[in-house]
């Protein structure tokens, strides 16, 4: 290190000269002799300055002499020469110089990946820069991507991209989250299949390709074949907590197949787990009936009948919201479980319910009061309410019900018709005039159609039953 120390004084000094502004090409030699001595010597205690800023130094005479060489590849190699001084330095530096030393690795850095993209050292930075966070997510996913095969960073490469695909689809909502997901299989699925080839795959391996069929699972459409001989490939090697995670996901398949009775009989099987997702099953559960709810009635505003599809549908809704209460918890859980089958109990209780819809309601509706409180008044609530009310012969609370439903929402929503229509029958139960009135000042407002499909033409119906004349005895 003295060596190089003394070196690099009596370099300083020759350059300081100025005897070698005629000869740039001999000056720029000098300068990255000189980096180098300063490089090797940075960490002698014969400087009387800290280390970093000799290495800012050995970057600053590699930089000069990059930008002095008209040889590509001496260019190449000395401005790279100064990347590594100003890293040493950025290590080195103490927190009130490091963002300096930093920025200015950051500005070269992009430089000489900018001039020489091709080369293993650009790689390599690109690498570092996106592990260090110090590359915009998308970007760095897409520079990564882009490495060859036949670089030696490949492989390096295609971990750091596969660890930003994930962040990417972890974070992902809505939209974003299947061509997230699709986006991190088609970068996984290489290392994956490259691990389960060797003859003992490591657990790296195996946490990775639970992650691949979890995205597999998020995307659309799903590769049911994929999934299914993934899972089939690391079951055996798997422990049992991971068996237990594997079974949910074959729930999940089964599910996406339109399988409902083979995902219920695989999650008959991970009742008796103790893992999180022995628990979770039942959520999933919950959630697809919902959506096959939904599918076929996707408001129940729109429906002044229950077809029996639907009715199905929605016993399935109650009997997976019981299911997944029984296993939470959380009393915030269980306020959202509750208030979203709301939608399931206020279709049962029409015509006719059995008491089990009834009892199920009316627990669905006691959660909500309980746990969610603000979803009370929601439509979905006041509906599934004004129903059970009725059921039990409640009218005046079925009537408030509906009262509130009318007067929380504008005249133009199809749920303030359906409100009003069954304001019109509840009253005419008891009085028949008032309820005329109200229906007659209703057409007056709305129009001959009295509003739109199926409450318009039901108020009509209600009015014409209601101005029926009943006929009169003559008898005294």
């Amino acid at each position: 290190r003295a060596v190089f120390r003394e070196a690099a004084s009596r370099l300083e000094a020759v350059l300081a000269s100025g005897g070698l502004a005629r000869l740039p090409s001999a000056e720029a030699t000098l300068l990255a002799i000189l980096g180098e001595s300063l490089l090797r010597s940075a960490d002698s205690p014969a400087w009387d300055e800290p280390a970093y800023a000799v290495f800012e130094r050995a970057a600053e005479a590699f930089e000069r002499a990059a930008r002095a060489s008209t040889d590509r590849g001496l260019v190449r190699e000395r401005l790279w020469n100064a990347v590594t001084a100003l890293s040493r330095a950025a290590d080195a530096a103490p927190p009130p110089a490091v963002s300096d030393v930093a920025a200015r690795y950051d500005a070269l850095a992009a430089e000489f990946i900018a001039r020489f993209p091709a080369t293993a050292d650009a790689q390599a930075l690109t690498i570092r820069r996106a592990a260090t966070g110090q590359l915009d997510r998308e970007e760095a996913i897409a520079e990564l991507a882009a490495i060859p095969e036949s670089s030696p960073n490949f492989v390096a490469a295609q971990r750091q991209a596969v660890r930003l695909a994930l962040e990417a689809y972890r974070a992902a909502n809505g939209a974003d989250r299947a061509w997230t997901a699709a986006r991190f299989v088609r970068l996984a699925r290489p290392l994956v299949s490259a691990g389960l080839a060797e003859s003992s795959p490591s657990d790296e391996v195996i946490d990775l390709s639970r992650l691949v069929i979890e995205a597999m699972l998020a995307t659309r459409p799903v590769d049911r074949d994929g999934v299914s001989q993934l899972i089939d490939a690391i079951e055996p090697l798997a422990s049992n907590d991971t068996n237990e995670e594997l079974l949910y996901r074959r729930a999940e398949l089964a599910l996406a197949e339109g399988d409902f009775e083979r995902a219920r009989s695989i999650a008959g099987r991970l009742a008796e787990g103790s893992t999180a997702f022995a628990e979770a099953a039942p959520r999933l559960f919950f959630r697809y009936a919902l959506d096959r709810l939904r599918a076929v009635a996707p408001d129940p505003a729109a429906m002044d009948e229950v077809p029996p599809e639907v009715a199905a549908r929605a016993r399935d809704v109650v009997e997976a919201a019981e299911a997944a209460l029984s296993v939470t918890d959380d009393e915030g859980m269980r306020g959202d479980l509750a208030t979203r089958a709301l939608i399931a109990a206020s279709l049962l209780l029409r015509d006719a319910p059995s008491q089990a819809a009834i009892d199920s309601s009316a627990d669905l509706l006691g959660l909500v009061e309980a746990h969610a409180p603000g979803a009370r008044a929601s439509v979905d609530a006041r509906r599934a309410a004004a129903h059970l009310a009725e059921v039990r012969g409640d009218r005046e609370a079925a009537l408030a019900e509906w009262r509130a439903v009318s007067s929380g929402l504008p005249a133009t929503e199809l749920a303030w018709f359906e409100a009003r229509y069954h304001i019109i029958r509840l009253v005419a139960a008891a009085d028949r005039e008032r309820a005329l009135a109200i229906a007659r000042a209703h057409v007056a407002v709305h129009g001959e159609t009295a509003g739109p499909s199926p409450w318009g033409s039901a108020i009509l119906r209600r009015l014409r039953e209601l101005q029926r004349v009943e006929p009169r005895s003559d008898t005294p």
